[in-house]
């Protein structure tokens, strides 16, 4: 499949049950170009599949057209054929546990994260007078705080609107564990149990996939979207172990990875870029982000 892919000049992705192949392209410019060179390629697809006693299912395969609302109506692509069947755009796609949609707003995603975890802290809810402060804890981990870290990379720089809805789950689950009141304030239960609120463990997630990329730990997609700063005279921040911050002009671009993580790196103290392992790095960026979120409490 990869050779097929790079015989056309098709980007992709592949995973241990999926592929994803995804291409750019301008609408008005280079739509039917791009259109047509993706609908030859899953002919060959198809065609190698079935020589190697593979099916294709074709009316299984998702499409998506990711455009801002102004792009959207210039876009003229209807449908994409594979097979004998031709596939029109869908609203949302899931992507390795992700809810993406075509404006790449996030809503899906967070509505179906809330959805998942309120569901789970109600259940925990009902049992919890059988369980010890300890195993509650551990339930609320992994039951429910786990689905607001999933994918929340993916959130950064989102409206707050969005993020306070995560951030009341997260909320609910510290009133809960401490057998507070439904109107308490949550900050000084979430500085009890050590939990950082949920903007600072995304910023948390990005960091800490910066520092995995940077040292051979992450995959090389990531690595790649990563340029050590080298300056072309010799300056004292040469060796501070900085990135390159990319130029963008867009909301979409700003919240991508290539512009955020290296936003977020060089804002770190050098201590904490520094670091030596992946463990003392995590332990050096929580207890920042830690004494920056609740700094009241010092």
């Amino acid at each position: 499949l990869a050779e097929i892919f790079k015989k056309w000049n098709v980007p992709y992705h592949s995973y241990a049950d999926d592929t994803q192949i995804y291409i750019p392209f301008t609408p008005g410019v280079d739509e039917d170009d791009v259109l047509e060179r993706i609908t030859n390629c899953l002919q060959e697809v198809r065609l190698w599949m079935a020589q190697n006693y593979l099916k294709l299912n074709d009316n299984k395969t998702d499409f998506i057209i990711f455009s801002s609302q102004h792009n959207k109506k210039k876009v003229c692509t209807s449908n994409i054929t594979i097979g004998e069947s031709h596939v029109t755009p869908a609203a949302t796609v899931t992507n390795i546990g992700a809810t993406l949609d075509s404006s790449l707003s996030m809503e899906q995603e967070v509505k179906a994260k809330c959805k998942s975890a309120w569901g789970n802290l109600y259940c925990l809810s009902k049992i919890k007078k059988y369980l010890s402060t300890e195993q509650l804890t551990t339930a609320v981990i992994a039951y429910v705080i786990s689905k607001l870290d999933q994918n929340n990379s993916l959130l950064y720089r989102l409206p707050a609107t969005l993020i306070d809805k995560l951030q009341r789950i997260q909320n609910a689950a510290a009133r809960m564990i401490c057998g507070a009141r439904k109107y308490d304030h949550a900050s000084p239960l979430l500085f009890k149990l050590h939990w950082l609120p949920v903007s600072y463990r995304i910023k948390f997630k990005v960091l800490l996939m910066t520092f995995k990329a940077l040292h051979g730990e992450g995959p090389s997609y990531i690595t790649n979207l990563l340029v050590p700063y080298q300056p072309e005279r010799s300056l004292r921040s040469g060796d501070h172990n900085l990135l390159v911050e990319p130029r963008v002009h867009s909301t979409y671009g700003d919240r991508a990875f290539s512009a955020a993580a290296p936003r977020l790196w060089n804002g770190l103290p050098i201590y904490v870029r520094d670091s030596a392992t992946t463990a003392a790095f995590k332990s050096n960026l929580k207890t920042l982000l830690f004494r920056e979120a609740f700094s009241q409490f010092l």
